[in-house]
């Protein structure tokens, strides 16, 4: 008999002793109501060592008796080709209870300090018993290389999963338009949120050393910020274009009158008095945030090239209507000696001056009212 404790090293950190199964094939061996306990006794007579060890290594261990298989030698030789219909019906009956008692008491699979479960553990035995079946197996089985490509394997699933998880989370967040568009003050709050949340599912899944599970993170992270950015782009420019309708929107009804009337502000304090207006709007029904504060910034170099476009068109009707007054004046004085139809000519000359003045000028303001719309 083989002393199976001399492939078993004892955990350091003795937080966990695998159990051990025993499948007894000896026919000789009469029946008991604990094979457990015969087992122990038959096993210290021939190896007390061996006895002693099993007891080191294994927290508990169970022994399932099998009766005959009920078939020739020659299928003996050949079981992995032996079908059930073909084998004693007692000894099927014993490996089925045997199997699903095992089963019944499995506990959790641990792996370094983490839980191996679900997909984790189901991928590992697929990988384990594809390799030892594999024609191609000349070596004993690498447990350490099946468990290196199971940690890479559950990482990248948990985090494709905790990626998924995450969009679908955050595009619950749009309106009925399907349009993001919210402060930011809660966009991050949502997202600490969502992220909090896969980041406890994503550590309940994933498995590994403690550098490992740090690497595993950082991917994580990487592709949480690739997500989160996306996001960001979207709210930013939904931001942009609510706000701007609402400042377009405050911007006919409090200054664009008055550039179609060609009569945007007589009095200084008219013309402070409709920006108050107009940010006054804006603030009440505008999404604060940044891209508020642009498109309000924005709005405000155009209202005040307005201005001064007005004030300028002010200025020189002034002017002009001083001079054709002046001109007027002489034409009254100075009737003898000038020619009379020299002077027409000229006052409406300038009269044209400013008429073509004052058609530049509005052209000027559509401009600017066109660039705004």
């Amino acid at each position: 008999m083989t002393d199976l404790s001399k492939f078993i090293q004892e955990p350091e950190n003795g937080d966990f002793l695998p159990r051990l199964v025993i499948l007894l094939r000896d026919f000789i061996l009469e029946s008991s109501t604990c094979f457990k306990d015969y087992f122990l006794e038959q096993m210290k007579k021939i190896n007390a060592e061996a006895t002693m060890g099993i007891k080191k290594f294994f927290y508990d261990f169970d022994v399932y008796g099998l009766s005959p298989l009920g078939c020739k030698k020659k299928m003996l030789q050949h079981m992995e080709e032996a079908k059930t219909n073909e084998l004693d019906e007692e000894f099927v009956e014993e490996v089925v209870n045997a199997v699903e008692s095992i089963y019944s008491q499995l506990p959790l699979k641990y792996i370094g300090s983490s839980t191996m479960q679900g997909i984790s553990f189901v991928k590992f035995l697929e990988n384990v018993v594809e390799r030892m079946n594999s024609s191609e197996t000349l070596t004993l089985l690498s447990i350490t290389s099946e468990y290196e490509s199971i940690i890479q394997f559950v990482a990248q699933e948990a985090i494709k999963e905790s990626i998924d998880r995450y969009e679908k989370s955050m595009s619950t967040l749009r309106n009925e338009e399907e349009k993001l568009q919210m402060h930011w003050k809660e966009f991050d709050k949502m997202h600490l949120k969502y992220k909090s949340e896969i980041n406890k599912l994503f550590f309940e899944k994933i498995i590994g050393s403690p550098a490992q599970l740090s690497n595993f993170v950082k991917q994580l992270n990487g592709e949480i910020s690739k997500s989160e950015k996306r996001f960001i782009e979207e709210n930013s420019k939904e931001l942009t274009t609510f706000n701007k309708k609402i400042a377009k929107k405050s911007w006919a009804r409090h200054i664009k009158i008055k550039l179609d009337k060609n009569d945007l502000f007589r009095y200084k304090e008219e013309s402070q008095e409709a920006w108050k207006l107009f940010e006054s709007y804006c603030n009440e029904l505008m999404i604060k945030s940044p891209e508020a504060d642009e498109i309000i910034a924005l709005f405000k170099n155009r209202y005040m090239a307005a201005v001064d476009y007005n004030k300028q068109l002010g200025k020189i009707n002034a002017e002009l209507t001083k001079t054709i007054q002046e001109e007027e004046d002489k034409k009254s004085q100075l009737i003898i000696c000038m020619n009379e139809e020299r002077l027409r000519s000229k006052i409406e000359t300038l009269k044209k001056e400013r008429e073509e003045y004052e058609r530049n000028a509005n052209n000027k303001i559509l401009e600017l009212q066109a660039n705004i719309e």
